[in-house]
This record gives structure tokens, C-alpha cells and sequence, in this order.
């Protein structure tokens, strides 16, 4: 069973949290998300919201951003000063990353993370451990 308890979650991530019930629904239409497909060479953007340079991908504005494919050395930035919640949905994505979180959120109003398909070496017991907040 893959069921995450989501208190048990942000209480090991050692912060507050609060959310909506908009946070926790689940449901998304593709076609209403931007689309970053991710290799080693970087992200592929089809949408707005978003630009990369290299491994690194920049979020710039609140949205839904459906993310598939793998990189092993990479970094997302969540960049956002809009008022609305940025919203990531990994697809069977997974990204390392060396030098850095593999997600940092420097500024956003709210950021949510769900999962659709999560593969190795990410389990969604793990999420927490992947963003880091400043």
C-alpha cells in the first residue's frame, strides 16, 4: 500500500504547513498543465511559466507543471512571487541532484507536490526529503 499519511509527513519534515482542500485534490487535465519533460541534457518546456538554463529549471509563475522523465544532476527553482500556489506533478520523474536540493523554493506563495507514477529511487515517503524551504 502506497497510502501516505500526510500529517506524519510535514511533522517529519519539521515545519507547519497549512493547506486547502484544493491542495489535496488530486485530479489534473494534461492539456491545462505546462509540460517539462527532463533528460540528462536538461528540460524540454512546452508552456509558459517556466525557462531552464542547462540542468537548472526556474518556475517563475504559479501554475501546474507536469513533469516526466529522469535527470541525474539537476535542480528545479521555485521562483514565483504570484499569489497563487505552484503545483508539481511528478509523472514517473526523478532527479538527483550534486550540488544542491533537488528542489528549492525561494519564493512562493504555496507549493504542492503530488505524485502520479514516482519511480526509484523516490518513494513518496521520501518527498519531504527532496525540497528544501527558505
Amino acid at each position: 500500500d502506497d497510502t501516505v499519511n500526510t500529517e506524519t509527513v510535514i511533522a517529519d519534515a519539521g515545519f507547519e504547513v497549512q493547506y486547502s482542500e484544493k491542495d489535496l485534490d488530486s485530479t489534473w487535465s494534461e492539456n491545462e498543465c505546462t509540460l517539462i519533460t527532463a533528460s540528462d541534457s536538461g528540460f524540454d518546456i512546452k508552456g509558459n511559466g517556466a525557462d531552464s538554463s542547462k540542468t537548472t529549471l526556474e518556475i517563475t509563475s504559479s501554475g501546474t507543471y507536469l513533469l516526466r522523465g529522469s535527470i541525474s544532476d539537476g535542480n528545479i527553482v521555485i521562483n514565483s512571487p504570484d499569489t497563487k500556489a505552484v503545483r508539481l506533478i511528478f509523472d514517473g520523474f526523478s532527479i538527483s541532484c550534486s550540488y544542491d536540493a533537488p528542489i528549492n523554493v525561494p519564493l512562493a506563495d504555496k507549493c504542492t507536490l503530488q505524485t502520479h507514477k514516482i519511480y526509484s529511487p523516490y518513494s513518496t515517503k521520501m518527498i519531504s526529503k527532496l525540497c528544501y524551504f527558505f
